[in-house]
């Protein structure tokens, strides 16, 4: 199992509606920033620069807001998710983000007293009999 930590210090989990409309550049720019930060809390979490991932795999992405922030409705969740698991795909922590590959559960909460904000993935490998979660 693979647990990776990004701080909301670090970079920010934004809503599709955030980004659907955005200038190319500003979509590249978060491209890049998600897919830096996927390869240092993969180094920080590993040792390993690079996986090789199991054919299937079971993940949850956990988005732990504060503040002002308000609860995103799911479709903006899992759609302001894309980069995310598109660098985790790059560097091998999923082989693949197709359904028969790849089985992800997103949710949210506020974070507690004292709780630092941030986004918790956790993948493990999934050996299913053919059927999902």
């Amino acid at each position: 199992m693979i647990r990776l930590w990004f701080p909301h210090k670090l970079i920010r989990l934004t809503s599709q509606n955030a980004t659907q409309r955005a200038h190319w550049n500003k979509s590249y720019k978060k491209r890049k920033s998600w897919s830096a930060a996927v390869f240092v809390a993969l180094v920080q979490a590993t040792g390993k620069r690079f996986l090789q991932p199991p054919p299937k795999v079971r993940a949850t992405i956990v988005r732990i807001y504060g503040g002002q922030s308000k609860e995103m409705d799911l479709a903006n969740l899992v759609g302001g998710c894309k980069e995310l698991v598109d660098s985790l795909t790059q560097y091998g922590v999923i082989m693949d983000d197709r359904p028969r590959n790849f089985d992800c559960k997103y949710s949210q909460r506020r974070a507690e007293k004292g709780e630092e904000c941030g986004v918790l993935v956790t993948v493990e490998a999934w050996e299913a009999s053919g059927e999902q979660r």
